[in-house]
């Protein structure tokens, strides 16, 4: 007897889960003839199966129609770009890099701040509702 990918034997009747399991193998013609005259076998009794394997099917066709796209090997724009922003960086005044550095660290200060604000509201309110009155007879959403 011939056992298949899902462990089961051939002779035994296969469950649709696991011939859903073999569509895969099934569609790149991976698996022996016999499991396959069974799952062929079982997608002409099985309506369901039928029409999951032929969406399935109908699916991996539209995906390997599509032309693979060469990657850009071509990085360079991206690089010189980058590289013109710090080079302006680089050539700015003493007094630029200093108020721009001076930014980036006050822009840093606030968002830990913002951050420590919220922290600290969530606390206060998770202390603060052993206190607040809670109706029994309310209904909890």
């Amino acid at each position: 007897m011939f056992e298949g990918k899902t462990g089961v034997r051939v002779s035994e009747m296969l469950s649709c889960q696991q011939v859903r399991d073999e569509f895969t193998d099934y569609f790149d013609e991976l698996i022996g003839p016999e499991e396959r005259a069974y799952i062929t076998n079982h997608l002409s009794q099985c309506a369901e199966c039928a029409a999951e394997y032929g969406a399935f099917a109908r699916t991996l066709e539209v995906i390997r129609a599509v032309p693979a796209e060469e990657p850009a090997l071509d990085l360079w724009p991206e690089f010189a770009r980058q590289m013109d922003e710090i080079t302006s960086q680089e050539r700015a005044s003493v007094l630029l890099r200093v108020r721009r550095r001076w930014d980036e660290a006050l822009a840093r200060v606030s968002e830990g701040a913002i951050l420590y604000t919220a922290g600290l509201a969530d606390r206060t309110a998770q202390r603060l509702a052993k206190y607040l009155i809670h109706d029994p007879f309310r209904a909890k959403e």
